[in-house]
């Protein structure tokens, strides 16, 4: 009997880019030092043709559940298609996340130093990608599955095509060097086709009038399959034998025409479908299938699913949280949440989820139609109405309730579009019935699936979904409860938005409509106004202190209540507007919180500031502060007078400075002359009250402008760094400068005249600077004090560096087997190579690198028994461009 459970048919996505793309300014910029420490230093390949991106997925499974296997991330694979057919895979950093296929590339990519070892070319430079150099490069980047990295270049756009024209689709059924192919006839070719055309039409409300199958050719290729590149050879090799002479691309975004190739069902290893993404239901595209046959459900769905990649849709996913948490904060192209993922393709109700069948112990079982489009994919395609699908706002309290007819309808309101009042965010609510073509759907035959299948519960219900991380996917939200997940929300249950601002309720379920109703609860207003209550009276014991309301609250709050606070803890009993200090006040600070309310605003609570504590009846009251006079000014005189009011009358005052929070040595007059180390600092005076029997109290001046400035000290930079072509010089502020700059700006000059753009504190040296010298201003930056800059003196002048010369590989002498020492000899014709030429090494293990194994010399360990021990030999020469070469790839393997 065959074993029950899901198959799940994988389909893998190429995105669209929506704009023109510089990759590097000026076609230049730096690569991440952690790509560019890999790269190979001296050669890259140029590359010229229409962009590719492929979303690689796992492959399916007959004995996976479906949402079993969705854990993983998708990764992207680009490559650019070249004028003959041939692809070079690319990646990196410089690619942007949104680039895609149909885009003009014209880029330079370099290979790691491992495939450029692998090549066994001796390139130097940039050669073309359909050079004999080039060609052996790409190859070993597919080979080694390592793509090129790209570093410069630019990416164009794609245009947006013309809505509302009938399709065609060309469709070639390929064999792969055997008589096994996926679909057995024509017949069961022509019926998949009709019947997706037929889901299209109807569900892009005519938009789409017709999908119309043109011809079927049926051929052997030994292209192969199963791969990206494989994939991509298939979609060029059909494309020339339906006499489009420009291959793929003569589909890829073009309007209206679609290329469809089949391969067996073996074919369906790391992917079931790929489809590259349009601009909208004008587009037409390339798609790629293995059919598996059966009663055509599966295949239908994912014809029906990379056709909607043809149309730019994306993946219909859901949006899975630990519980408690159900609805988190998307950040950009991530959930705010790390209890929360994005399970891929797990939206079983949506054709732009994964397609599936279901073994009943004696066939297998699919949808009985394509079930209809949720209705964020509806909403994007322009293919319903804002008065099928209304959307929702509150800047008051509202619940209201709404009808929904079946998703599956054709009309009538069959969405909604909400926005959280609070957060902005968008939610989309649909009613998912089983009627229409949702009719025996296998979402409504297995809502409670089995325990084994891990997966959600699915069924009938309101479903609410939102775009997923970065926009382009959408995600459902599952009603969750500590022991159970539903992708709906049946009747009596209720969803409610992170911020509590939306809450749906589902009123009631028909066969025909759902009853919800939508709670929205705006913010509050809030209150304006930043000034703190003001205190008045001294703070002495038995002295009265009185609240006032702070300056500029607004509106005005109709009803004020009071808090006392001693060090900020409630005083207890103490609320009312004024407030008598006792004993336990001595020495700890008063302040009053005053919270303000008015109907339709969040109440709002402001608090009091002091730096004054309350002091016994026998001390000095008063709340004057000392006034500190004069320019603040390196070199100026300040003064500090105390405040008055002071009772009884102080007989004598001691006084302290301060530079920010720092006391100043030796500064205890009343009078104090500022210094190059106060410049950008706030220089305040305590003043301590004196006079017998009475207890002594300090008084800190009021904050004010910093002291001004200029730098003292040499002001002279120096450079680091070698005097040639291609190197780093870095600039080195002097460290004499007084007071400490917090930051530096530069500017570099070849032979006094400066260099365009050339403002960072380090510069590589170009072509341009070669016969010339050199030199840094660096201007130091401090707030509050005159910036001062200083000049270098001249680098020697500028000279291009030596290349050594040979073409031969390092090797590695001695005898393979564990425990023998290998030793790395530099390639025999490397010149020069005597001394002051040295050498550096790294061992490797096949192609990963041994750790620690940087010596001349490597003792094999049983680690190493079969793999291939390498050597990667570098040059280094003052002067010369350092050279690195590793050791052969098919010397023999270490043995025991």
């Amino acid at each position: 009997m065959p074993t029950r459970g899901i198959i799940s048919m994988r389909s893998l996505r190429i995105p669209v880019l929506t704009a023109t793309v510089a990759l590097l300014g000026g076609l230049l910029a730096p690569v991440p030092a952690a790509i560019a420490d890999d790269l190979a230093t001296d050669a890259a390949v140029h590359v010229v043709g229409t962009l590719v991106v492929i979303q690689a997925e796992e492959s399916p499974s007959p004995v996976t559940p479906p949402q079993a296997v969705t854990d993983a991330a998708p990764t992207l694979g680009a490559h650019v298609l070249l004028p003959d057919g041939a692809s070079v895979p690319i990646d990196g950093d410089l690619i942007p996340a949104d680039a895609a296929s149909g885009a003009p590339v014209d880029v330079v990519a370099a290979p790691s130093a491992e495939v450029l070892a692998d090549a066994g070319v001796a390139a130097s430079g940039t050669v073309a990608a359909d050079s004999a150099e080039g060609q052996q490069i790409v190859e070993a980047a597919v080979v080694a599955d390592d793509p090129l990295t790209v570093v410069a270049g630019e990416i164009g756009a794609v245009e947006v095509q013309a809505a509302a024209a009938a399709h065609t689709i060309d469709v070639a059924v390929v064999s792969n060097g055997s008589t096994a192919t996926a679909a057995k006839t024509d017949d069961y070719v022509k019926k998949v086709v009709a019947k997706v055309g037929a889901f299209w039409s109807e569900q892009s409300a005519g938009k789409v009038p017709a999908i119309t199958l043109t011809t079927i050719k049926r051929y052997s290729s030994a292209k192969g399959c199963g791969t990206e590149n494989s994939t991509i050879a298939l979609w060029d090799e059909a494309a020339k034998k339906f006499g489009h002479s420009g291959g793929a691309n003569d589909y890829v975004g073009a309007a209206t025409k679609h290329l469809f190739v089949i391969s067996p069902p073996s074919c369906a290893v790391s992917f079931n479908g790929l489809g590259s993404i349009g601009n909208g239901v004008g587009n037409g595209g390339v798609v790629w299938a293995a059919f598996d046959g059966g009663d055509g459900s599966g295949d239908e769905l994912t014809l029906a699913h990379e056709i909607g990649h043809n149309f730019s849709l994306n993946h219909s996913n859901v949006q899975q949280c630990t519980y408690p948490e159900s609805d988190v904060k998307i950040v950009g192209s991530s959930y705010g949440s790390t209890s929360c993922f994005e399970d891929s393709y797990a939206d079983l109700y949506d054709v732009m989820g994964m397609s599936f069948v279901v073994n009943d112990g004696t066939t297998l079982h699919g949808n009985d139609n394509t079930p209809a489009l949720n209705a964020i994919s509806k909403l994007r395609l322009g293919l319903i109405s804002a008065t099928d699908a209304p959307v929702l706002t509150a800047t008051t309290p509202t619940t209201t309730s709404y009808t929904l007819a079946g998703a599956s309808a054709l009309s009538g309101r069959r969405a909604l579009k909400i926005v959280d009042p609070v957060s902005n965010e968008r939610y989309y609510v649909e009613y998912r019935n089983a009627q229409g073509r949702d009719a025996g759907s296998l979402y409504s035959r297995f809502a409670d699936p089995p325990a084994h299948w891990s997966i959600a519960a699915m069924g009938p219900g309101i479903r609410v979904l939102k775009a997923g991380p970065g926009g382009a996917t959408s995600v459902v939200i599952p009603d969750s409860t500590a022991s159970s997940r539903r992708l709906a929300f049946v009747a009596g249950r209720t969803f409610t938005s992170r911020t509590g601002g939306l809450k749906i309720t589902v009123s009631s379920l028909t066969t025909s409509v759902a009853t919800v109703a939508v709670k929205l609860t705006p913010p509050l207003a809030a209150f304006a106004g930043t000034s703190p209550p003001a205190v008045s009276g001294n703070r002495q014991v038995g002295q009265t202190l009185t609240a006032t309301a702070g300056s500029g609250w607004t509106p005005a709050p109709a009803t004020l209540t009071y808090k006392w606070m001693r060090n900020g803890a409630a005083i207890s009993g103490a609320t009312s507007s004024i407030y008598v200090p006792v004993a336990a006040d001595v020495g700890t600070l008063t302040t009053v919180a005053v919270t303000g309310a008015k109907a339709g605003y969040a109440t709002k609570t402001w608090t009091s500031t002091t730096t004054i504590k309350t002091v016994a009846d026998t001390a000095f009251a008063g709340e004057k502060l000392p006034v500190v006079s004069g320019t603040r000014a390196a070199g100026k005189t300040l003064t500090v007078t105390p405040g008055a009011g002071w009772t009884p009358t102080p007989t004598s005052y001691t006084y302290r400075w301060y530079r920010g929070s720092a006391l100043i040595a030796g500064a205890t007059e009343a009078s104090y002359t500022q210094k190059p180390d106060d410049i950008g600092a706030i220089v305040t005076a305590s003043v301590t009250a004196v006079k017998t029997g009475i207890t002594s109290r300090s008084y800190r001046s009021a904050t004010a402008a910093k002291t001004t400035g200029a730098f003292s000290g040499s002001a002279v930079p120096t450079i680091a760094g070698d005097p040639f072509v291609t190197r780093t010089l870095t600039a080195r502020p002097s460290t004499a400068w007084v007071p400490t700059p917090t930051s530096y700006a530069y500017q570099w000059y070849r032979n006094g005249t400066a260099i365009s753009k050339a403002t960072a504190r380090t510069h590589v040296v170009v072509t341009a600077d070669k016969g010339a010298k050199l030199t840094v201003r660096v201007t130091a930056v401090k707030a509050g004090v005159t910036s001062r800059a200083g000049v270098s003196a001249p680098t020697a002048t500028i000279a291009a560096l030596k290349s050594f010369t040979g073409k031969a590989l390092p090797t590695a002498k001695g005898t393979r087997a564990v425990g023998s020492t290998l030793t790395a000899l530099s390639g025999s014709d490397w010149s020069p190579k005597k001394a002051p030429t040295t050498f550096t090494y790294r061992w490797y293990r096949g192609t990963v690198a041994i750790s620690g194994a940087t010596g001349k010399t490597y003792t094999q360990v049983t680690a190493d028994v079969g793999k291939v021990i390498r050597v990667k030999v570098t040059a280094v020469r003052y002067g010369y461009a350092s050279k690195s070469g590793y050791s052969s790839t098919t010397a023999a393997k270490t043995v025991r």
